[in-house]
This record gives structure tokens, sequence and C-alpha cells, in this order.
């Protein structure tokens, strides 16, 4: 017999174990892995406070001087203001090749 999914206090109880442990987990399918599951993250030395805050500063830090992934390189674009184009083609190959145009019509 198959057992029944894991209750929600066993899975806020897991986030928040993982939270205050620093560790990842694959989301219990059952009860019992839930259980298993808390008991093996119990046993987990929780990571130092200080540590979190250090690697939380580093990572924001990190992402700062990069800008984020959704940032526009200045090698990107060429122009300036409503002159301003992108320096190459952003359109998938395919649609390119396919002479169609991108506005509906």
């Amino acid at each position: 017999m198959r057992s029944s999914a894991p209750t929600a206090k066993q899975s806020a109880y897991l986030r928040r174990l993982a939270i205050v442990k620093g560790v990842t987990f694959t989301p219990p399918r059952t009860r019992a892995e839930a259980s298993a599951t808390i008991e093996r993250l119990t046993r987990v030395q929780s990571t130092p406070a200080s540590d979190l805050r250090r690697e939380r500063r580093e990572l924001l830090g990190d992402l700062e001087r990069r800008g984020g992934s959704a940032s526009v390189l200045e090698s990107e674009i060429v122009g300036y203001g409503s002159d301003c184009q992108w320096l190459h083609s952003m359109r998938p190959v395919a649609f390119a090749q396919s002479g169609q145009t991108d506005r509906a019509g």
C-alpha cells in the first residue's frame, strides 16, 4: 500500500529546517519520506548565522557588480537615446531566415 502525500506541517517544517541548516533537499513524495528527511536534517549541524550573513553580503555584492543577467551591456547596443539599436538582431535564426517580419499583419 502506498503512503499518502506529506502533510502541510511536514512540508513547512522541512522548508524551515533547510533554511536554518543551510541545506537543500528533494521534496518528499510520501509522509514516510518526509519523516525520514526531517530526521536526517535534524542531525545536520546548523550553519552559523554569521556565515549565512557573510555569504548573503558576498552574493548581493556580486549581483550589484554584475548588474544582473537582464542588464544590457554596452557591447550589445549602438547609438544613444531614441536612436539606440541592438548591435545584432535578437530574433531566432529560423525566424530571421524565413523572411517573415516580427509584426502581425
